[in-house]
């Protein structure tokens, strides 16, 4: 009998593990060009027929039924499990942001909850493979099931973050002219801005456009409250102006750091914008 009841177990624990494996949905792979054009087209879809809903009416089930629907109309599913491929954009506080392969934009972002500091580490550009989960259903803080038109529980495939390493940019800063770069550098110093209020916007009023770099200084000067400059190959120093609204501790002389800003050049000197940039600090332990 007791031989039985044993056989009876191992079996019933076998039953629920095979139905524990048949639960589990394939992760379906894309690359973000094919992605990106089904995801847009069933977001829009949603928005187009949910136009005139209240908030309280997008917490209800007829609207989940709705993401559901334009969702299977374009290959999607609810907690759907999926892989995406592209070239690395940025990340801007949790979320990362990918490209196609031709350098568009795609707008489609991750967010990662806690954030992920080594994200700040990753080359604009390289391939990566980002994985999480689609249109996912949730409880509320107020007990309702709501679902998410994001892309949730996200975490990079490819590349591995615990072998991603920090490498120094600065130099090729110098030779950028984009809007945005993520510029990774080692810091020379850091010195708080005491200028008044009034005399800087006084510089940003009086600032000339015929002086190359002049307004980009003003308007960056205006709203920083310290200049971090990183060390330069050859022996100069690239300035760059921050915020420490932004940011919960800036760094210190020696530390190496990783933000987001456009380079200028000024009076000769070569310096950052980096004022709505959060600054990240990588030191060896």
């Amino acid at each position: 009998m007791r031989k039985k009841a044993l056989f009876l177990s191992m079996a019933l624990l076998f039953s629920l593990a095979l139905s524990g494996c048949s639960s589990n949905q394939k992760v379906t792979e894309y690359n973000i060009d094919d992605f990106s054009t089904a995801y847009n087209n069933t977001i829009d879809a949603i928005e187009d027929e949910t136009q005139y809903w209240s908030d309280e009416e997008k917490e209800s089930k007829e609207y989940q039924k709705i993401v559901e629907k334009h969702a299977k109309e374009n290959g999607f599913s609810i907690n759907m499990p999926v892989m995406i491929r592209g070239k690395f954009n940025d990340i801007i506080g949790s979320y990362l942001f990918l490209n196609a392969d031709d350098g568009t934009d795609i707008n489609f972002g991750c967010d990662f909850q806690p954030p992920l500091d080594e994200l700040a580490l990753l080359t604009p550009n390289e391939n990566i493979a980002v994985e999480g989960t689609l249109f996912k259903t949730y409880e509320s803080e107020s007990g309702k099931e709501e679902i998410s038109e994001f892309l949730e529980d996200c975490e990079v495939v490819s590349p591995n973050l615990d072998e991603v390493e920090f490498e120094d940019n600065t130099s090729d800063i110098l030779e950028s002219d984009n809007y945005s770069d993520r510029i990774m550098g080692t810091v020379a110093s850091v010195v708080e801005i005491t200028d008044s209020e009034e005399y800087r916007e006084f510089l940003v009023d009086n600032s000339s456009t015929y002086v190359e770099g002049e307004s980009d200084f003003a308007l960056a000067y205006r709203y920083a409250t310290h200049t971090v400059s990183l060390d330069l190959d050859n022996g100069n120093i690239l300035l760059c102006l921050v915020d420490e609204k932004v940011n919960e501790t800036l760094p210190k002389s020696g530390d190496k750091i990783s933000l987001i800003g456009k380079h200028f050049t000024y009076l000769d000197d070569n310096f950052v914008d980096a004022i709505n940039s959060p600054i990240y600090i990588f030191n060896e332990e």
